[in-house]
Protein backbone atom coordinates (compact mmCIF):
# COMPACT_ATOMS: atom_id res chain seq x y z
CA UNK A 1 0.00 0.00 0.00
CA UNK A 2 1.10 3.34 -0.37
CA UNK A 3 2.34 5.45 2.18
CA UNK A 4 0.72 8.88 2.88
CA UNK A 5 3.72 10.33 2.40
CA UNK A 6 4.30 9.19 -1.15
CA UNK A 7 0.49 10.16 -1.73
CA UNK A 8 1.20 14.20 -0.68
CA UNK A 9 4.05 14.38 -2.77
CA UNK A 10 2.19 12.83 -5.58
CA UNK A 11 -0.63 14.80 -5.60
CA UNK A 12 1.33 18.64 -4.33
CA UNK A 13 2.50 19.42 -7.73
CA UNK A 14 -0.63 18.70 -9.76
CA UNK A 15 -2.21 21.23 -7.13
CA UNK A 16 0.76 23.75 -7.38
CA UNK A 17 0.16 23.79 -11.05
CA UNK A 18 -3.72 24.39 -11.15
CA UNK A 19 -3.19 27.13 -8.51
CA UNK A 20 -0.83 28.92 -10.74
CA UNK A 21 -2.99 28.58 -13.64
CA UNK A 22 -5.84 29.78 -11.85
CA UNK A 23 -4.33 33.13 -10.06
CA UNK A 24 -2.67 33.78 -13.62
CA UNK A 25 -6.01 33.81 -15.10
CA UNK A 26 -7.35 35.99 -12.47
CA UNK A 27 -4.20 38.34 -11.50
CA UNK A 28 -5.16 40.46 -14.93
CA UNK A 29 -1.41 40.26 -16.53
CA UNK A 30 -1.11 38.74 -19.40
CA UNK A 31 1.59 36.13 -20.01
CA UNK A 32 2.01 37.87 -23.04
CA UNK A 33 0.64 38.47 -26.51
CA UNK A 34 0.24 36.46 -29.84
CA UNK A 35 -1.01 36.58 -33.59
CA UNK A 36 -3.29 33.96 -34.17
CA UNK A 37 -1.87 32.21 -37.51
CA UNK A 38 -4.40 29.70 -37.89
CA UNK A 39 -7.41 29.60 -36.17
CA UNK A 40 -9.67 26.03 -35.58
CA UNK A 41 -12.57 28.03 -35.11
CA UNK A 42 -13.33 31.42 -37.04
CA UNK A 43 -16.27 32.11 -35.12
CA UNK A 44 -14.61 31.86 -31.60
CA UNK A 45 -11.18 33.31 -32.81
CA UNK A 46 -9.96 35.11 -35.96
CA UNK A 47 -7.37 33.73 -38.10
CA UNK A 48 -4.65 36.78 -37.69
CA UNK A 49 -6.70 38.23 -34.74
CA UNK A 50 -4.17 39.76 -32.16
CA UNK A 51 -4.92 37.89 -28.18
CA UNK A 52 -3.88 38.47 -25.04
CA UNK A 53 -2.12 35.26 -23.85
CA UNK A 54 -3.33 34.43 -20.16
CA UNK A 55 -2.35 31.26 -19.38
CA UNK A 56 0.15 28.35 -20.78
CA UNK A 57 -0.34 24.67 -20.29
CA UNK A 58 2.70 22.68 -20.74
CA UNK A 59 0.88 19.45 -20.38
CA UNK A 60 -1.71 19.94 -23.31
CA UNK A 61 0.41 22.38 -25.15
CA UNK A 62 -1.93 24.93 -25.36
CA UNK A 63 -2.70 28.94 -24.34
CA UNK A 64 -5.27 30.23 -22.79
CA UNK A 65 -6.17 33.09 -24.64
CA UNK A 66 -8.63 36.22 -24.89
CA UNK A 67 -9.18 38.24 -28.12
CA UNK A 68 -8.86 41.79 -28.10
CA UNK A 69 -12.31 42.42 -29.07
CA UNK A 70 -13.72 39.91 -27.02
CA UNK A 71 -13.86 39.26 -23.28
CA UNK A 72 -14.46 35.27 -23.96
CA UNK A 73 -10.95 33.87 -22.92
CA UNK A 74 -10.36 30.27 -25.49
CA UNK A 75 -7.81 27.59 -25.36
CA UNK A 76 -5.93 26.97 -28.08
CA UNK A 77 -3.08 24.80 -29.69
CA UNK A 78 0.09 26.42 -29.04
CA UNK A 79 1.47 25.93 -32.45
CA UNK A 80 -1.49 27.95 -34.18
CA UNK A 81 -0.52 31.31 -32.14
CA UNK A 82 3.05 33.32 -32.82
CA UNK A 83 3.78 34.52 -29.03
CA UNK A 84 5.58 37.74 -28.11
CA UNK A 85 6.17 39.37 -24.41
CA UNK A 86 5.65 42.40 -25.90
CA UNK A 87 1.95 43.62 -27.03
CA UNK A 88 3.76 46.25 -29.71
CA UNK A 89 5.37 43.70 -31.16
CA UNK A 90 2.68 41.53 -31.34
CA UNK A 91 0.29 44.03 -33.13
CA UNK A 92 3.14 44.89 -35.65
CA UNK A 93 3.40 41.18 -36.77
CA UNK A 94 -0.80 40.90 -36.74
CA UNK A 95 -0.61 44.11 -39.35
CA UNK A 96 1.83 41.87 -41.45
CA UNK A 97 0.56 39.21 -41.15
CA UNK A 98 -3.00 40.95 -42.87
CA UNK A 99 -2.23 40.18 -46.15
CA UNK A 100 -1.66 36.64 -45.97
CA UNK A 101 -4.52 35.78 -43.76
CA UNK A 102 -6.77 35.07 -46.30
CA UNK A 103 -3.54 32.64 -48.49
CA UNK A 104 -3.28 29.11 -48.55
CA UNK A 105 -1.41 26.77 -50.35
CA UNK A 106 -2.36 23.30 -52.53
CA UNK A 107 0.16 21.34 -53.13
CA UNK A 108 0.26 19.81 -57.22
CA UNK A 109 3.18 16.99 -56.53
CA UNK A 110 2.73 14.06 -54.54
CA UNK A 111 5.80 14.02 -51.69
CA UNK A 112 6.32 17.95 -52.23
CA UNK A 113 9.16 18.53 -49.46
CA UNK A 114 8.38 21.73 -46.22
CA UNK A 115 12.15 22.25 -45.46
CA UNK A 116 13.78 24.10 -42.53
CA UNK A 117 15.34 27.29 -43.96
CA UNK A 118 14.22 28.51 -47.66
CA UNK A 119 17.03 26.27 -49.90
CA UNK A 120 16.96 23.21 -51.48
CA UNK A 121 19.72 21.85 -49.16
CA UNK A 122 17.70 23.06 -46.43
CA UNK A 123 16.40 19.68 -43.89
CA UNK A 124 13.03 18.33 -45.17
CA UNK A 125 10.85 18.09 -42.10
CA UNK A 126 7.84 17.19 -44.00
CA UNK A 127 6.76 15.64 -47.04
CA UNK A 128 2.93 16.55 -48.34
CA UNK A 129 0.75 14.57 -49.86
CA UNK A 130 -1.00 15.04 -53.10
CA UNK A 131 -3.96 17.98 -53.17
CA UNK A 132 -3.21 18.60 -49.38
CA UNK A 133 -3.40 22.27 -48.48
CA UNK A 134 -1.15 24.61 -45.80
CA UNK A 135 -1.40 28.04 -44.63
CA UNK A 136 0.78 30.49 -46.43
CA UNK A 137 2.48 32.65 -43.77
CA UNK A 138 4.94 34.78 -45.31
CA UNK A 139 6.37 34.86 -48.78
CA UNK A 140 10.25 35.59 -49.03
CA UNK A 141 11.31 38.41 -50.89
CA UNK A 142 13.92 36.97 -53.52
CA UNK A 143 13.32 35.22 -56.55
CA UNK A 144 15.33 31.93 -57.12
CA UNK A 145 15.92 29.57 -59.85
CA UNK A 146 16.15 25.70 -58.70
CA UNK A 147 15.80 22.47 -61.69
CA UNK A 148 14.84 25.38 -64.50
CA UNK A 149 12.06 26.81 -62.32
CA UNK A 150 12.03 30.79 -61.34
CA UNK A 151 9.42 30.94 -58.09
CA UNK A 152 9.59 32.27 -54.37
CA UNK A 153 9.63 30.28 -50.82
CA UNK A 154 6.78 30.67 -49.01
CA UNK A 155 6.93 29.62 -45.19
CA UNK A 156 4.03 27.79 -44.39
CA UNK A 157 2.10 25.89 -41.37
CA UNK A 158 0.39 22.39 -41.44
CA UNK A 159 -2.75 21.69 -40.21
CA UNK A 160 -1.02 19.39 -38.26
CA UNK A 161 1.19 21.81 -36.56
CA UNK A 162 4.59 21.76 -39.06
CA UNK A 163 5.99 24.92 -40.14
CA UNK A 164 8.60 25.30 -42.79
CA UNK A 165 9.58 26.76 -46.14
CA UNK A 166 7.80 25.63 -49.69
CA UNK A 167 9.41 26.40 -52.90
CA UNK A 168 5.89 27.44 -54.54
CA UNK A 169 6.53 25.80 -58.07
CA UNK A 170 4.24 23.24 -57.59
CA UNK A 171 2.43 24.94 -55.16
CA UNK A 172 -0.73 26.70 -55.87
CA UNK A 173 -1.59 29.57 -54.06
CA UNK A 174 -4.95 30.77 -53.73
CA UNK A 175 -7.59 33.15 -51.54
CA UNK A 176 -9.75 31.10 -49.79
CA UNK A 177 -12.22 33.32 -49.51
CA UNK A 178 -12.38 34.16 -53.09
CA UNK A 179 -15.01 33.44 -55.66
CA UNK A 180 -13.70 30.78 -58.31
CA UNK A 181 -12.58 32.22 -61.43
CA UNK A 182 -14.37 30.69 -64.40
CA UNK A 183 -11.26 30.92 -67.01
CA UNK A 184 -10.91 29.68 -70.38
CA UNK A 185 -8.28 26.65 -70.78
CA UNK A 186 -4.89 27.07 -71.75
CA UNK A 187 -4.10 26.30 -75.46
CA UNK A 188 -2.11 22.69 -75.15
CA UNK A 189 -1.94 22.35 -79.10
CA UNK A 190 1.66 22.49 -78.87
CA UNK A 191 1.72 19.59 -76.23
CA UNK A 192 -0.92 17.38 -77.65
CA UNK A 193 1.30 17.49 -81.12
CA UNK A 194 4.48 16.76 -79.16
CA UNK A 195 2.56 13.80 -77.29
CA UNK A 196 2.46 11.76 -80.71
CA UNK A 197 6.15 11.33 -80.78
CA UNK A 198 8.63 9.14 -79.73
CA UNK A 199 11.98 10.93 -78.71
CA UNK A 200 15.75 9.47 -78.34
CA UNK A 201 18.24 10.99 -76.52
CA UNK A 202 20.50 13.71 -76.84
CA UNK A 203 23.35 11.49 -77.07
CA UNK A 204 22.01 9.95 -80.37
CA UNK A 205 22.57 13.30 -82.23
CA UNK A 206 26.62 13.36 -80.44
CA UNK A 207 27.18 9.46 -82.30
CA UNK A 208 25.83 10.79 -85.41
CA UNK A 209 27.23 13.60 -86.08
CA UNK A 210 31.03 11.92 -84.29
CA UNK A 211 30.47 8.88 -86.59
CA UNK A 212 30.64 6.83 -83.43
CA UNK A 213 27.19 4.75 -83.15
CA UNK A 214 27.44 2.43 -80.19
CA UNK A 215 25.20 -0.76 -80.89
CA UNK A 216 24.49 -1.57 -77.44
CA UNK A 217 22.93 2.30 -76.82
CA UNK A 218 21.66 3.32 -80.76
CA UNK A 219 18.98 1.40 -80.20
CA UNK A 220 15.27 1.98 -80.23
CA UNK A 221 14.99 0.41 -76.65
CA UNK A 222 15.99 4.16 -75.39
CA UNK A 223 13.89 7.15 -75.12
CA UNK A 224 11.14 8.82 -74.64
CA UNK A 225 7.75 7.38 -75.07
CA UNK A 226 4.53 9.16 -73.96
CA UNK A 227 1.07 7.36 -74.38
CA UNK A 228 -1.52 10.45 -74.58
CA UNK A 229 -4.16 8.29 -74.48
CA UNK A 230 -3.09 6.55 -70.99
CA UNK A 231 -1.38 9.95 -69.94
CA UNK A 232 1.54 8.33 -69.22
CA UNK A 233 5.24 8.78 -69.93
CA UNK A 234 7.94 6.31 -70.15
CA UNK A 235 11.37 7.39 -70.22
CA UNK A 236 14.21 4.86 -70.82
CA UNK A 237 17.99 5.78 -70.23
CA UNK A 238 20.55 3.75 -70.44
CA UNK A 239 21.39 3.69 -66.25
CA UNK A 240 17.47 3.65 -64.94
CA UNK A 241 13.80 3.50 -66.33
CA UNK A 242 11.13 6.16 -64.93
CA UNK A 243 7.71 5.87 -65.68
CA UNK A 244 4.90 8.59 -65.00
CA UNK A 245 1.40 9.00 -64.69
CA UNK A 246 -0.18 12.05 -65.30
CA UNK A 247 -4.06 13.53 -65.37
CA UNK A 248 -4.05 17.40 -65.61
CA UNK A 249 -2.03 19.78 -67.23
CA UNK A 250 -0.77 23.19 -66.34
CA UNK A 251 0.83 25.17 -68.61
CA UNK A 252 3.94 27.23 -67.03
CA UNK A 253 4.98 28.90 -69.74
CA UNK A 254 5.16 29.69 -73.56
CA UNK A 255 6.27 26.19 -74.33
CA UNK A 256 6.12 24.73 -70.96
CA UNK A 257 3.91 22.20 -69.74
CA UNK A 258 3.59 20.98 -66.04
CA UNK A 259 2.10 17.47 -65.94
CA UNK A 260 0.07 16.85 -62.46
CA UNK A 261 0.17 14.89 -60.19
CA UNK A 262 3.56 13.15 -61.74
CA UNK A 263 4.92 16.94 -61.28
CA UNK A 264 7.27 16.52 -64.64
CA UNK A 265 7.60 19.42 -66.64
CA UNK A 266 7.58 19.00 -70.54
CA UNK A 267 9.20 21.64 -72.26
CA UNK A 268 8.97 22.25 -76.04
CA UNK A 269 12.03 23.16 -77.29
CA UNK A 270 11.28 22.68 -81.11
CA UNK A 271 9.42 20.42 -83.33
CA UNK A 272 12.27 18.22 -83.08
CA UNK A 273 13.70 18.46 -79.00
CA UNK A 274 12.20 18.36 -75.86
CA UNK A 275 13.14 18.71 -72.31
CA UNK A 276 11.96 16.83 -69.67
CA UNK A 277 12.31 18.04 -65.87
CA UNK A 278 11.50 16.18 -62.98
CA UNK A 279 12.80 15.10 -59.08
CA UNK A 280 13.56 11.55 -57.75
CA UNK A 281 15.33 11.53 -54.24
CA UNK A 282 15.59 15.61 -54.01
CA UNK A 283 17.53 15.26 -57.30
CA UNK A 284 16.79 17.20 -60.24
CA UNK A 285 16.76 15.65 -63.70
CA UNK A 286 16.49 17.94 -67.15
CA UNK A 287 16.95 15.39 -69.77
CA UNK A 288 17.29 16.26 -73.57
CA UNK A 289 15.06 14.56 -76.44
CA UNK A 290 15.08 14.55 -80.31
CA UNK A 291 13.10 12.66 -82.56
CA UNK A 292 14.46 10.43 -84.80
CA UNK A 293 12.85 8.32 -87.65
CA UNK A 294 12.33 4.79 -86.33
CA UNK A 295 13.85 4.25 -90.11
CA UNK A 296 16.95 6.45 -89.76
CA UNK A 297 18.00 4.32 -85.86
CA UNK A 298 17.51 1.25 -88.11
CA UNK A 299 19.72 2.72 -91.45
CA UNK A 300 22.14 3.89 -88.98
CA UNK A 301 22.85 0.89 -86.94
CA UNK A 302 23.20 -1.07 -90.08
CA UNK A 303 25.52 1.05 -91.52
CA UNK A 304 27.26 0.80 -88.49
CA UNK A 305 27.46 -3.02 -88.15
CA UNK A 306 28.78 -3.09 -91.40
CA UNK A 307 31.79 -0.62 -91.18
CA UNK A 308 32.71 -3.12 -88.28
CA UNK A 309 32.46 -5.77 -90.55
CA UNK A 310 34.42 -4.25 -93.24
CA UNK A 311 37.20 -3.53 -90.43
CA UNK A 312 37.15 -7.07 -89.36
CA UNK A 313 37.46 -7.94 -93.29
CA UNK A 314 40.05 -6.63 -93.67
CA UNK A 315 42.19 -7.86 -90.94
CA UNK A 316 41.50 -11.33 -92.50
CA UNK A 317 42.23 -10.44 -96.35
CA UNK A 318 45.40 -8.99 -94.74
CA UNK A 319 46.33 -11.85 -92.94
CA UNK A 320 44.31 -13.53 -91.76
CA UNK A 321 47.66 -15.29 -89.68
CA UNK A 322 50.42 -13.07 -87.92
CA UNK A 323 53.31 -13.69 -86.24
CA UNK A 324 55.56 -11.70 -84.08
CA UNK A 325 59.15 -12.87 -82.78
CA UNK A 326 58.46 -11.70 -79.16
CA UNK A 327 54.58 -12.23 -78.99
CA UNK A 328 53.03 -14.98 -80.73
CA UNK A 329 51.20 -15.79 -83.19
CA UNK A 330 47.42 -14.03 -83.71
CA UNK A 331 44.91 -16.01 -86.46
CA UNK A 332 41.64 -14.68 -87.33
CA UNK A 333 38.66 -16.58 -88.33
CA UNK A 334 35.53 -15.59 -90.40
CA UNK A 335 33.04 -16.01 -87.52
CA UNK A 336 34.76 -13.05 -85.65
CA UNK A 337 37.17 -15.37 -83.67
CA UNK A 338 40.80 -15.34 -82.91
CA UNK A 339 43.03 -17.79 -81.63
CA UNK A 340 46.58 -15.72 -79.80
CA UNK A 341 49.15 -18.26 -79.50
CA UNK A 342 52.52 -18.02 -77.18
CA UNK A 343 51.42 -14.59 -75.49
CA UNK A 344 53.71 -15.51 -72.52
CA UNK A 345 55.75 -12.75 -72.68
CA UNK A 346 52.45 -10.04 -72.22
CA UNK A 347 51.50 -12.29 -68.83
CA UNK A 348 50.31 -10.66 -66.36
CA UNK A 349 51.47 -6.80 -67.37
CA UNK A 350 48.74 -7.10 -70.44
CA UNK A 351 47.39 -10.71 -70.27
CA UNK A 352 46.26 -11.97 -66.76
CA UNK A 353 46.95 -15.18 -67.26
CA UNK A 354 48.46 -17.70 -69.53
CA UNK A 355 45.03 -19.45 -69.95
CA UNK A 356 43.90 -16.41 -71.83
CA UNK A 357 44.03 -18.23 -75.83
CA UNK A 358 40.73 -17.26 -78.10
CA UNK A 359 37.94 -15.20 -77.94
CA UNK A 360 35.92 -12.61 -79.97
CA UNK A 361 37.32 -9.53 -81.87
CA UNK A 362 34.79 -6.31 -81.21
CA UNK A 363 35.08 -2.84 -82.91
CA UNK A 364 32.74 -1.29 -80.40
CA UNK A 365 35.11 1.95 -79.52
CA UNK A 366 36.11 4.80 -81.42
CA UNK A 367 39.45 6.92 -82.57
CA UNK A 368 39.64 10.83 -81.02
CA UNK A 369 40.37 12.98 -83.65
CA UNK A 370 44.06 12.98 -83.15
CA UNK A 371 44.41 9.33 -83.31
CA UNK A 372 42.54 8.90 -86.80
CA UNK A 373 46.04 9.99 -88.84
CA UNK A 374 47.79 7.35 -86.58
CA UNK A 375 46.02 4.08 -86.68
CA UNK A 376 43.01 2.26 -88.27
CA UNK A 377 40.68 1.86 -85.32
CA UNK A 378 40.47 0.50 -81.77
CA UNK A 379 40.76 -3.58 -81.11
CA UNK A 380 38.69 -5.09 -78.58
CA UNK A 381 39.57 -8.75 -77.73
CA UNK A 382 36.86 -10.38 -75.81
CA UNK A 383 39.08 -13.39 -74.36
CA UNK A 384 36.82 -16.33 -73.66
CA UNK A 385 38.12 -16.51 -70.07
CA UNK A 386 36.61 -13.30 -69.11
CA UNK A 387 34.43 -12.07 -71.96
CA UNK A 388 32.80 -8.86 -69.92
CA UNK A 389 36.44 -7.49 -69.78
CA UNK A 390 37.90 -6.32 -73.21
CA UNK A 391 41.58 -5.89 -73.70
CA UNK A 392 41.73 -2.85 -76.00
CA UNK A 393 44.24 -2.13 -78.82
CA UNK A 394 45.12 0.47 -80.97
CA UNK A 395 45.93 -0.95 -84.09
CA UNK A 396 47.44 -0.56 -88.40
CA UNK A 397 47.20 -2.24 -91.07
CA UNK A 398 50.39 -1.85 -93.23
CA UNK A 399 50.97 -4.39 -96.30
CA UNK A 400 51.26 -8.14 -94.88
CA UNK A 401 51.49 -6.48 -91.50
CA UNK A 402 49.41 -5.53 -87.87
CA UNK A 403 51.23 -3.17 -85.65
CA UNK A 404 49.27 -3.19 -81.94
CA UNK A 405 49.81 -0.64 -79.22
CA UNK A 406 48.03 -1.76 -75.93
CA UNK A 407 45.59 0.67 -74.88
CA UNK A 408 44.88 1.54 -71.02
CA UNK A 409 41.44 1.54 -69.67
CA UNK A 410 42.38 5.18 -68.19
CA UNK A 411 42.76 6.10 -71.84
CA UNK A 412 39.09 5.56 -72.88
CA UNK A 413 36.16 7.73 -71.75
CA UNK A 414 32.54 6.88 -73.09
CA UNK A 415 34.28 4.41 -75.08
CA UNK A 416 36.62 7.02 -76.68
CA UNK A 417 39.75 6.84 -77.13
CA UNK A 418 41.22 10.27 -76.36
CA UNK A 419 45.02 9.72 -76.22
CA UNK A 420 47.52 6.62 -76.68
CA UNK A 421 49.85 5.62 -73.67
CA UNK A 422 52.62 7.69 -72.69
CA UNK A 423 54.63 4.55 -72.29
CA UNK A 424 53.22 2.55 -74.89
CA UNK A 425 53.54 -0.99 -76.02
CA UNK A 426 53.88 -1.30 -79.65
CA UNK A 427 53.81 -4.76 -81.88
CA UNK A 428 54.86 -5.92 -84.41
CA UNK A 429 52.87 -8.43 -86.55
CA UNK A 430 53.37 -9.99 -90.07
CA UNK A 431 51.72 -11.85 -92.37
CA UNK A 432 52.56 -15.94 -91.73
Amino acid sequence: MRSRTSVIFFILPVLITAVVLVLSGCSGKALGYGVVLLSPDEQAVQTGSLVEITDQSDLNNTYGITPEDSDAPYRIDMWRVRFFEDEEEARTSAMEYRDYVRLYGRNLRDGLAIREEPGINSLRVYKMRLGQQVKILRKTGVEEEIGGHRGYWYQVLTSDGVEGYCFDYYLEIFDINAEPKVEEGPDLSELADALTRIYRPIVFQDMIRNRRIRLDRFSQAYGLFPDPDEKTLEVRLFEKNYSFQYSSIKKTGPSNYLLLPAGVEFIVRSEARVQLVFTEEDITYDPVFIYLEQETIEDLRAEEQERRKELFQSILENGPEYSGSAYGRISFREDNRFTWENLDRLVPGIIPDTGYRDGEVGFGYFLGEELRETYDGVMALYFSRAPSKPILFLYRLEESSLKLEFLPERNVEERVVRSGSSSPLIMAFFKS
